[in-house]
């Protein structure tokens, strides 16, 4: 299989919002390089980004017009072959926290994992959820703030988009064990199915399907995909989430919270968390 990186001169003013784009546009992981103070972005895709590399450039160009910012036109972009990949992944991909419960570690690094923490063993280059980005962090640190009436063995939980499955299986560390994984990539439940196995997760129900599939309902849904999506979704999650069921949303920018809020400001849903990482964006939502 064929790889791509796209590498990005930035400034400390272009950093997060270019690291922000190189996520949007489909960077399974953004390496960040200092060269003796040039600093350098790297995001790695699967298969070609010629389409990543022409939305990247757009951006990169309105960004130089806006006051204050600066790009200095420095963009890189190579093809590596599929041998190369994990060498290159390996890079930024490190054994590290990704909570105050759960602590990464890629499926190649035999370390100690702290005594306190839940490990969560991860392959490279499978489906988007790395638990690297800010999104996939916002809503571990919600799940496992969660009191035990909400997170508990009998919650029934859906994790859609599942990606590789990271959400899904810290429900599942967390003690829930009615859970649900969906998305409509068959990549996606290849690399999740291996992930469940691997992190002893196997109870969880996972399938390539789409949510209006779903006749029954959830205490839980937990949504980690882009603004459009959630758009699209608003009527599936209105109808799948019981009564005082909780919807946790992520996958926003900051900038996004206005219509987020705007699209649930209806009597059905009330907010109860809000929490951001950088530029990135969580809310969680309960029927009433």
């Amino acid at each position: 299989m064929q790889w791509s990186e796209i590498r990005v001169g930035v400034s400390k003013s272009t950093k997060a919002a270019i690291s922000n784009r190189l996520w949007e546009v489909g960077a399974l992981g953004v390496y960040e390089q200092d060269e003796g103070g040039d600093i350098y972005l790297t995001g790695y895709f699967k298969g070609s980004a010629d389409t990543a590399k022409d939305e990247l450039l757009l951006f990169l160009e309105d960004l130089s017009l806006m006051e204050g910012f600066h790009w200095d036109g420095i963009l890189e972009y190579r093809e590596i072959q599929d041998q190369d990949w994990v060498s290159e992944y390996k890079k930024f991909y490190k054994a590290q926290p990704l909570s105050k419960q759960f602590f990464l570690r890629p499926a190649w690094e035999e370390i100690e994992i702290p005594k306190e923490m839940i490990p969560i063993v991860m392959e490279p280059g499978q489906a988007f959820g790395t638990g690297l980005h800010a999104t996939t962090q916002l809503c571990i640190q919600r799940l496992e703030e969660l009191p035990p009436e909400v997170i508990h063995p009998g919650a029934e939980v859906i994790d859609v988009g599942t990606g590789t499955g990271i959400l899904a299986m810290v429900a599942y560390h967390l003690g829930v064990r009615k859970i649900w994984a969906m998305d409509i990539d068959i990549k996606a439940e290849q690399a999740a199915r291996e992930n469940f196995i691997q992190n002893h997760c196997e109870g969880i129900e996972l399938a390539t399907t789409t949510l209006d599939t779903y006749q029954r309902q959830f205490d839980f849904i937990i949504s980690n995909i882009l603004l459009e999506a959630h758009r699209i979704l608003k009527p599936e999650y209105t109808r799948l989430l019981r009564s005082g069921g909780r919807l946790l949303l992520s996958g926003l920018l900051v900038e996004q919270k206005e219509e987020v809020e705007s699209l649930f400001a209806v009597p059905d849903f009330e907010k109860t968390f809000e929490k951001t990482q950088g530029e990135w964006l969580s809310l969680e939502y309960q029927k009433k």
